[in-house]
C-alpha cells in the first residue's frame, strides 16, 4: 500500500513484539505508524526477515481519521525455517530516508508432552496428598504450567503472574526435576475436593497450549467417634445353646467402611442389613465358652486412622453341671486312695465305683478273709467246748455204796 500526500511521519507507535511459537501454529507480527497527510509524497510499510524482503502475507489498514497506518505480518503453520528476527520498514519515493522498526524474534518451541497425566486421588482429611503430572519440553523462559480445579486457578509455576496467584496458601507446585509438576496440597478437607486439570501456557499471552485429562479428588473423612454403635435386644441371661442376635451400625463419614465381628479371638465378617448403609447384624449360639466373654464390632477404613470397635457383654451364659467318670486303668486294692476325673462338676467317688480292672482280685481276697474269719471262729468255738467238758469232768462225786 501506499500512502500518497504524506507530509510528515512520526515514530512507531507500535512496535512488533518477541513471540515465542509452538511448531504448527500460526502468529502474527504488529506494526502501526502515525503519519500526517500533505499530499505529494507517498509511502509504503514493507517487512524484512533476518534482513531480507519477506515473502509473508501482510495485512494493512490506514486509518485516515487517527492517521495510523498498520501493517500486521501472519505467518501460519510455522516451522524451525521461520524462526529469527522481523522488522517493518517506512519507505517513499527516492531521497526519502526509510524508517525501520525495533526487531521482533520469533522463537519457534517444541511441543510440550505429558509424560505423566494425574489420576483420581484419595485424600484423608487433615492430611497432605499429591496429584502428579509430569511434563517433557517445557521452556520456563516462554511457558508455565497451571493447575485449575473447576475452572479455577489454584497454582501456577509462573510466580511473576500475580493476577494468578492469589489462591489458597496451601495449594503449591513441587517437583524433584524440571519435569515435575506436581500439585501439593496440605491439611486437605472437604472444600478441596473436585476436578483437577494440569495445563501449559505461553508465558506472554497465556495461549493454552496443552491440557491434560481431569483428574478427580475425594476427601476421605470418618463418622463421628459415637461409632460404631453395637446393638442388642435380648435378655442379658442365657443359657448355653441359646441364640444372641447383634447388630452394629455406623453413620456419616465419606469413603469405604468395613465393620466386622471378633468372636473368641476369631475375626468375622459381618452380615450386611442392606446395600445402603454399612449396618451388619448377625445371630450367634452361645456355648459355654461365651460365659464371660465378649461379642466385639471392629470398624476399619481407610479415613479411620485408630482402631474403633463396641462391644456387647460381659454374657453371662448359664452352664448345666455335668458328671462323666473315667475309670482308671490302674488296679487298686482296699483301703486305698483313689482320684478321679470329672468334666464339670467335683465328685467324690469310692472304691466300689471305679474298681473295675481290680474287681477280682478284691473279691479273692475278701472271700480268704471271710474263710479265716469261720475257720477262727470254729477254732474258737472248739476250744470252748473242750474247756467246758473238762472242767465238768473234776467236778463229779464218788456214789456211795449200800
Amino acid at each position: 500500500m501506499f500512502l500518497y500526500g504524506v507530509s510528515a511521519v512520526h515514530s512507531f507507535a507500535i512496535q512488533p513484539d518477541n513471540a515465542f511459537v509452538m511448531e504448527g501454529t500460526s502468529v502474527q507480527l504488529r506494526c502501526q505508524v502515525n503519519v500526517t497527510l500533505d499530499g505529494g509524497q507517498n509511502y509504503k510499510i514493507q517487512w524484512q526477515f533476518n534482513s531480507t524482503q519477506s515473502a509473508y502475507e501482510v495485512e494493512e489498514d490506514f486509518d485516515r481519521r487517527n492517521g495510523s497506518f498498520t501493517s500486521i505480518l501472519t505467518i501460519t503453520s510455522v516451522s524451525r525455517q521461520d524462526e529469527g528476527f522481523y522488522h517493518c520498514v517506512l519507505s517513499g519515493k527516492s531521497g526519502i530516508t526509510p524508517t525501520s522498526s525495533d526487531s521482533a524474534q520469533i522463537t519457534i518451541l517444541s511441543t510440550p508432552r505429558f509424560l505423566q497425566e494425574p489420576k483420581n486421588v484419595s485424600a484423608i482429611e487433615g492430611f497432605i496428598t499429591v496429584l502428579r503430572c509430569k511434563i517433557d519440553a517445557v521452556d520456563s523462559n516462554a511457558t508455565f504450567v497451571k493447575w485449575t480445579k473447576d475452572n479455577v486457578t489454584v497454582a501456577i509455576s509462573d510466580d511473576t503472574r500475580t493476577e494468578e496467584n492469589a489462591h489458597d496458601i496451601r495449594y503449591s507446585i513441587i517437583g524433584d526435576n524440571d519435569k515435575a509438576y506436581h500439585l501439593q496440597i496440605r491439611k486437605a478437607n472437604q472444600s478441596d475436593a473436585g476436578i483437577f486439570y494440569c495445563s501449559v501456557h505461553l508465558k506472554y499471552s497465556g495461549q493454552l497450549i496443552l491440557k491434560s485429562h481431569g483428574a478427580t479428588l475425594d476427601v476421605l473423612f470418618p463418622p463421628d467417634d459415637s461409632y460404631p454403635s453395637c446393638i442388642t435386644v435380648e435378655s442379658k441371661y442365657y443359657s448355653a445353646g441359646d441364640t444372641l442376635t447383634t447388630e452394629c451400625i455406623s453413620r456419616g463419614g465419606n469413603g469405604p467402611l468395613r465393620l466386622s465381628w471378633l468372636r473368641n479371638g476369631e475375626e468375622i465378617n459381618g452380615t450386611r442389613v442392606d446395600d445402603n448403609n454399612y449396618n451388619i447384624r448377625d445371630t450367634w449360639t452361645l456355648t459355654p465358652t461365651d460365659n464371660g466373654a465378649n461379642i466385639t464390632c471392629v470398624m476399619k477404613g481407610k479415613a479411620v486412622l485408630n482402631r474403633r470397635q463396641c462391644e456387647i457383654g460381659p454374657l453371662d451364659v448359664y452352664v448345666k453341671p455335668t458328671v462323666s467318670i473315667k475309670p482308671e486303668t490302674n488296679q487298686v486294692t482296699v483301703g486305698q486312695s483313689v482320684t478321679s476325673k470329672e468334666s464339670t462338676v467335683p465328685t467324690i467317688t469310692t472304691v466300689s465305683h471305679v474298681m473295675q480292672t481290680g474287681l477280682s482280685s478284691a473279691v479273692i481276697s475278701l472271700v480268704v478273709m471271710i474263710s479265716l474269719f469261720f475257720f477262727a471262729v470254729i477254732i474258737l468255738a472248739s476250744l470252748i467246748i473242750r474247756y467246758h467238758k473238762t472242767k465238768t469232768r473234776k467236778k463229779v462225786w464218788p456214789v456211795p455204796i449200800p
